[in-house]
């Protein structure tokens, strides 16, 4: 089966469950055939601190989030999310809210979602764009080339009927046009190359930077420890994230903190 990618998902904690005070409740995670479950609390804990990666075939796939509880045998409630709405997103944090067979809340868990492409099919993408790149380049050649031949054939169809004298000058000024045409060629070959690379130290140096702006929520960061890693105070670091979270003591693996 073609598999589109992986969706890498984090469960964290759960809040308002509508459980029992002695239930062991656990999270099936489920995408078509593949399915994960975390390990039942054995406290009053709601947090489960788990990570998982579940294949993807389609787009038109969801994750279904069920919450259950050892002493039950039916589950407690479950959602579903889109895996459609998670693949141009990227990194997502999401409670996620549960409900039961008749429709009625029973509580959220909040997942950390990342969608991550078949490196094959990162790869065909990729490959897809530099064919036509080169296509472009020995096109250009060709016609080159093309226009180079026709206008050496016309000047010597002309030099046979006649019209051009075969004199010492003449040939001089042949070798002359010959030779300017190489170094055009040589000149035009080179300068592609040059810009070629500049183009790509570019890129490069473009990526490093944005990279480096970012820096990924790890088990058991805190804002205080990541502003301290990069030399910045944590309320700078705060203030420049307040769009991931409203809180700095709520972050969580799989975060994009913006490094100011």
């Amino acid at each position: 089966m073609r598999c589109l990618g992986h969706l890498h998902i984090s469960v964290v904690e759960g809040r308002n469950l509508s459980v029992k005070i002695d239930a062991r409740p656990s999270v099936l995670l489920q995408i078509g055939k593949e399915q994960a479950r975390t390990a039942p609390l054995k406290n009053l804990s709601s947090k489960w601190l788990a990570e998982f990666r579940l294949d993807v075939a389609s787009e038109d796939s969801c994750l279904t989030v069920t919450l259950l509880d050892d002493h039950s045998s039916h589950p407690v409630g479950k959602s579903l999310v889109p895996i459609r709405d998670l693949i141009s997103i990227g990194t997502a944090v999401q409670w996620v809210t549960l409900k039961d067979p008749s429709g009625r809340d029973v509580g959220q868990i909040c997942l950390v979602l990342r969608f991550l492409k078949e490196i094959s099919n990162v790869k065909r993408e990729n490959g897809a764009s530099i064919p036509s790149a080169h296509h472009h380049l020995l096109n250009g050649d060709a016609n080159s080339e093309l226009s180079s031949s026709t206008s050496s054939l016309s000047r010597e169809d002309d030099d046979q009927d006649g019209i051009v004298p075969q004199d010492d000058d003449h040939r001089s000024k042949k070798k002359d046009q010959a030779k300017n045409t190489g170094r055009s060629k040589y000149f035009v070959v080179a300068a592609t190359a040059a810009a070629t690379i500049l183009l790509s130290v570019f890129a490069w140096t473009s990526h490093q930077k944005q990279k480096s702006k970012y820096h990924e929520v790890k088990e058991g960061d805190t804002m205080s420890s990541i502003a301290n890693k990069y030399g910045l105070s944590p309320d700078d670091v705060f203030e420049a994230n307040m769009s991931v979270t409203s809180d700095p003591d709520r972050i969580y693996p799989g975060d994009k903190i913006y490094i100011p």
